[in-house]
């Protein structure tokens, strides 16, 4: 267990390498949602996989054959002439109770995930306690009184009151893509991981990189009907304060601004920088050799 689990964080690392290297900073969004989604699972199931072929580039024989060296029989001061056999005796220890520490501290780290879990989702099913402005099977928004709030958690967008219309508009057509496109569901996916494997700190930057992406994903497609200066000038000219829970997605977290101004004014990437994604074939050959 303890090697499949190093296997897991090795190989989640050279995809992330790969992708801090090579494709952040390009603007294929879509296919980085992807990259980001799958390669954390592919990362689970490469370790089971046994193929033949692959193994027999690093024959285990040779090895084997190199390191097993007979040594013959030397006796100091001659043969002896008897030996005697003594009875055989076994010794049986008796066992006390056993603790499995390692165990005990992994299920106390699940338990303590899941306490952490429970605790963003009361603060989440608070925010649903408040008035609806309007409902239909694709979409409810809800609105928070006293508050600049503005984020989305599946099919629900949740807006303070203190928005003024202008923002409102903007910032629905924004949290629209989220609820479209179900972010949220990343997100939740991301969660649960990190309950299972709340040990890995991976897991942690994997669902604050598709965080950042799933943003830069809806300014895209803001700007396509707006132009993209008033666009990031309303993300500096106006403050929001909202509830710190990582599974819900939100319009102004302060730490990605800066980050989606600057993607919001960078250039398509060309079709030819698609060709990066290969680099991917090699990196898993290493991986399952």
């Amino acid at each position: 267990m303890l090697q499949y689990i190093i296997q897991v964080v090795l190989f989640q690392l050279g995809f992330l390498l790969m992708y801090e290297l090579l494709l952040k900073k390009e603007t294929f969004f879509n296919i980085n949602r992807l990259y980001l989604l799958v390669t954390p699972l592919v990362s689970l199931l490469l370790p089971l996989l046994k193929i033949e072929s692959l193994s027999t580039l690093v024959p285990a024989d040779s090895i084997s054959e190199i390191s097993q060296v007979l040594l013959p029989e030397v006796y100091i001061g001659g043969q002896p002439e008897n030996i005697q056999q003594l009875p055989a005796v076994n010794v049986v220890q008796e066992q006390g109770l056993q603790i499995n520490w390692w165990l005990v501290t992994y299920v106390a780290g699940v338990v303590l995930s899941l306490i952490l879990l429970l605790k963003k989702y009361q603060n989440l099913n608070h925010l649903f306690r408040f008035r609806r402005i309007s409902e239909d099977k694709e979409l409810r928004i809800i609105e928070v009184p006293n508050s600049k709030i503005a984020c989305t958690f599946y099919k629900t967008v949740f807006l303070g009151d203190k928005l003024s219309e202008a923002e409102k508009q903007q910032i629905l057509s924004h949290e629209l893509v989220h609820v479209k496109q179900k972010h949220s569901l990343d997100l939740v996916f991301f969660e649960a991981l990190k309950i299972i494997f709340w040990f890995n700190p991976l897991v942690y930057i994997y669902q604050s990189r598709i965080a950042t992406l799933h943003e830069f994903i809806a300014d895209a497609n803001v700007v396509k009907t707006t132009t993209r200066r008033s666009y990031y000038e309303q993300l500096l000219n106006t403050a929001f304060s909202t509830q710190n829970i990582s599974f819900i997605n939100q319009f102004f977290n302060h730490s990605l601004i800066k980050k989606r101004i600057i993607m919001l004014q960078k250039s398509r990437s060309k079709t030819i920088a698609k060709f990066k994604y290969l680099f991917v074939l090699p990196l898993l050959f290493m991986m399952l050799t």
